[in-house]
């Protein structure tokens, strides 16, 4: 039988935090808000949901918590501190007072600018954390935060991935992630790769094009491994060139096999930076194939 913390069951004092109110929870942790008294300012405090956790998800918790610690971007959530209190594994994280890329989608589309603006903010985020050879495995609109100045950030790594890392804690077979964004090699449980990510960032590029999720009628009839072959190709588009080279962006990203997608997240980044570029000189970019589609 799983118990869980409820709300009502968090401490006030934790350490050196003052619990303030909770901002998420989500399989494995819950999220706080507090304040620390050392370096008095607000900061966001992850501790594990269950109140009896098992071996293995204290050490899933702890370890990749503590291999963020090396990740240091500008665009991905800053990991202050990893330690255990009173038994209680924990993480400590700078705070986001800003609201989610989900929450601004609910306004409806975003503008051509705006989302080359943010998708180039987040890929610079993974692609940076790929180079140190770690997979965020849970890219959503849901986990890119704005900051109060619109530097958009990329959060919770709970499900991440370090490639150096041999012990091997999730189980084969095992699909991680969400399942509306995930890729179809991780609904069916197999290896992810830097692949699975540029996936999971078309679908949400697709997402800040469309102002919506654009399966939600596949997902409502039909199952994630019937939707992850049938949902690459994105909506016609007539009149805008711009849009429509993000959609073909999009196309690419959203290939079943992987080895079709992109090949890394830079390639993608590059891509997005011809989007908006005349008609005149785009057959001298190294995407005019792309953009041929």
């Amino acid at each position: 039988m799983e118990i869980n913390i409820d709300p009502g069951d968090l401490p006030t004092f934790f350490d050196n935090y003052i619990f303030l109110d909770e901002v998420g929870r989500g399989a494995m942790k819950i999220v706080i808000r507090a304040f620390d008294t050392r370096e008095e300012v607000d900061v966001a405090v992850a501790i594990m949901k269950r109140r009896y956790p098992s071996d293995e998800e204290e050490r899933r918790f702890l370890r990749e918590t503590r291999a963020l610690q090396i990740l240091s971007h500008p665009n991905i959530i800053k990991v202050l501190r990893a330690d255990v209190f009173k038994g209680q594994p924990f993480f400590v994280m700078e705070y986001i007072s800003g609201d989610s890329l989900s929450k601004k989608l609910l306004d409806g589309p975003m503008t051509i600018g705006e989302i080359v603006l943010c998708m180039s903010q987040v890929c610079d985020g993974i692609a940076y954390a790929h180079r140190q050879k770690i997979l965020h495995r849970d890219i959503k609109p849901d986990n890119l935060l704005f900051t109060d100045d619109g530097l958009l950030k990329v959060a919770d790594f709970g499900l991440a991935k370090n490639l150096d890392d041999s012990e091997n804690l999730t189980r084969t077979g095992q699909a991680l992630g969400t399942v509306y964004y995930v890729s179809p090699e991780q609904l069916n449980g197999k290896d992810v790769s830097h692949w699975s990510d540029i996936y999971s960032l078309g679908v949400t590029l697709l997402e800040m094009t469309l102002g919506r999720k654009p399966f939600l009628e596949l997902m409502r009839t039909q199952s994630p491994f019937e939707v992850a072959s049938k949902r690459r190709r994105a909506p016609e588009v007539s009149g805008n060139e711009s849009l429509r080279r993000l959609y073909c962006i999009c196309e690419r990203c959203l290939e079943e096999l992987p080895d079709a997608r992109f090949d890394s997240v830079d390639t993608l980044a590059s891509a997005l930076e011809f989007v908006r570029t005349p008609a005149s000189s785009i057959s001298e970019s190294p995407y005019h194939e792309l953009f041929l589609i």
